[in-house]
């Protein structure tokens, strides 16, 4: 069996330096992280603008990369989650991610933050593997790991209260309980799924 590593090009290199270089400046100066991963991901996404087939090719996590002789290529299980495919998804990510990451955040400190939002990253990339056995198409977004964010921020502290705009009619900028803007985002996350899977049929 012959062990296969896709050279990442040298601009993915450079995205993967500000994804890491983005975090590990922010743990050390003691800089919120939660707006770490925001710049380092609207870094990443001007870079896609620019290089979209190189970003999102090497660095979105594809589930083939699991096969055994394509594991070196699991290191996208990382990067996947600081590339999104468009504004609309990066924006509606790191809209949802400022208003509860910065609580939980506060909340926790920024170590078992981070900590959660890796491992729930890779475990959502992870299911979806589970549902596209040795699909070659890659995944990108930071969903996974927002999710398991408000899920833990749910689980923890349902009775705590953020402030969110909630989308009734207009946009309005109010405090609900954590245990609802999480449902919230997971109805709003579903709705542009469907949308985007009717889109590309």
């Amino acid at each position: 069996m012959e062990i296969i590593f896709l050279q990442p090009s040298l601009i993915s290199l450079v995205a993967i330096g500000i994804m890491i270089g983005t975090i590990v400046v922010a743990y050390l100066k003691k800089i919120t992280i939660t707006y770490a991963i925001i710049i380092a991901n609207f870094f990443v996404f001007l870079l896609t603008l620019f290089f979209e087939n190189e970003i999102i090719l090497d660095l979105g996590f594809r589930p083939i990369f699991l096969t055994p002789d394509l594991v070196l290529n699991s290191y996208t299980l990382f990067t996947s989650m600081f590339v999104h495919s468009g504004f609309l998804h990066i924006l509606g990510n790191m809209f949802v991610f400022f208003f509860m990451g910065v609580a939980f955040e506060q909340r926790i400190g920024p170590k078992k933050f981070l900590t959660i939002y890796l491992i729930t990253g890779v475990c959502g990339a992870l299911t979806h593997t589970l549902l596209n056995l040795g699909s070659n198409v890659p995944l990108v977004g930071a969903s996974g790991a927002i999710f398991g964010i408000l899920g833990a921020f749910a689980y923890a502290y349902p009775r705590d209260e953020v402030v969110m705009p909630v989308p009734i009619g207009i946009m309005f900028i109010m405090r609900i309980k954590v245990i609802y803007a999480t449902i919230l985002f997971a109805i709003l996350e579903t709705i542009v799924v469907i949308f985007s899977v009717q889109d590309s049929t």
